[in-house]
């Protein structure tokens, strides 16, 4: 009895789903490690402005105490030189 035509084509069909299945499971594995490799990056460009972050601030509060150091040492000199006019 010669294969039947309708169940030949059936396998084939079977075949190729099961090919697809396949595929699609790799696919579906690549992106969850792409996944985890994306939220790790993610993490070190939040750490990394974070720093960005806290070296403005120091640069911003290194001004303000050299600022508030400049008057002091101006305040200092200029009591310094009326002490030593009125001697």
């Amino acid at each position: 009895m010669p294969p039947d035509p309708i169940q030949q084509r059936l396998e084939r069909g079977e075949a190729r789903f099961r090919m697809i299945d396949k595929k699609l499971d790799t696919l579906i594995a690549s992106v969850e490690a792409l996944q985890k490799d994306v939220a790790e990056t993610k993490e070190i460009v939040e750490a990394w402005s974070a720093v960005k972050t806290i070296g403005k601030f120091v640069k911003w509060a290194g001004g303000i105490l050299a600022a508030c150091v400049a008057i002091g040492v101006a305040v200092k000199l200029g009591v310094a030189a009326a002490l030593r006019s009125m001697v």
